[in-house]
């Protein structure tokens, strides 16, 4: 190799030139140093994201208790103050809460119920023995499906609200985005997941229980649906309230649809295990070749003939 300055002819693993003095080339460590530099900035970078999302973590926590608190004193003042902020943080993790709070409710619906059915079972059976109890079959909903299709139904309930809501107030001139519709219908969802998370707990001991908190949750619902309203407008006309019954009607009813067919499928997933041998609904379903629900009605009513 040349000396890239005089010319001077070098061996090929010089640094520097022994006529002028030139560096030739990088000191053969600076790769590997530049690496661990490299790493190094990686790992501080890294960190410094693990940290920002942790103080994230810290603020939303405690932006969301501080919330509560002012709610529980005065709803109506709470809302309008994160309605001024015109921050989404924690409105929506509000309305998260109540969506996985919603499908935990399906799970321990449909857990109460396969309890029930196994209790009918011993008693059908008139099993007195704990010897006995191991040939009843073992029924039990699955966690999984049960809370995906709950979310599910909670997401689709929440959405389609907002969504007529914001209709509402464009029918009615109050200038208001989706943004605003979402941040008072989280804001006002406290009440009725509490009540649903309650429904939660009582589905396991009792059936007439659970239900009876969970038709509370719908009545919570609809009445904090007025300070919904209210939050978003100064309109009290005969209008605006018929326009929200319209809204908490059509809700309803696309409610219904999809928490007949989610649930549809919740129940699909139930397992029955029998002697050792475990199949969900869906499959015996789909080995008696029937499509739907109405077809078990159907044959169980043609066997009493």
């Amino acid at each position: 190799m040349y000396c890239p300055k005089c010319g001077t002819q070098l061996p090929d693993d010089s640094v520097f030139c022994s006529s002028c003095g030139a560096q030739i080339g990088a000191p053969a460590g600076s790769a590997s140093s530049g690496a661990s530099t490299a790493a190094s900035n990686a790992a501080a970078a890294a960190a410094a994201n693990a940290a920002a999302a942790r103080a994230a973590a810290r603020a939303a926590t405690q932006s969301s208790v501080s919330f509560l608190k002012d709610y529980m004193q005065n709803p109506a003042a709470a809302a309008k103050t994160l309605l001024d902020q015109h921050s989404l943080t924690v409105p929506l993790i509000l309305l998260v809460i109540q969506a996985i709070v919603g499908g935990l409710v399906l799970f321990s619906f449909l857990s109460g119920v396969c309890n029930t059915i196994k209790d009918l079972i011993f008693s059908f059976m008139g099993m007195t023995s704990l010897s006995s109890y191991s040939s009843i079959p073992k029924i039990g909903p699955s966690f999984f499906m049960s809370l995906l299709f709950g979310i599910l139904i909670a997401v689709v309930a929440i959405l389609v609200f907002a969504a007529l809501l914001f209709a509402l107030c464009k029918l009615t001139g109050v200038t208001c985005g989706f943004q605003d519709v979402l941040i008072v219908c989280g804001a006002h969802s406290t009440f009725v997941t509490v009540l649903l998370l309650i429904s939660f707990l009582l589905f396991f001991l009792n059936l007439n229980l659970g239900l009876l908190f969970f038709v509370g949750a719908l009545l919570a619902w609809a009445i904090t649906g007025v300070l919904s309203v209210q939050s978003l407008t100064t309109d009290s006309s005969a209008k605006t309230w018929i326009l929200y019954i319209v809204v908490a009607l059509i809700t309803v009813v696309i409610g219904y649809f999809v928490a007949t067919k989610a649930m549809g499928g919740a129940v699909k997933a139930i397992s029955i295990s029998v002697m050792g041998e475990s199949h969900t609904i869906g499959e015996a379903m789909e080995i008696a070749n029937i499509e739907n629900f109405e077809d078990i009605f159907m044959q169980a009513i043609s066997q009493l003939d």
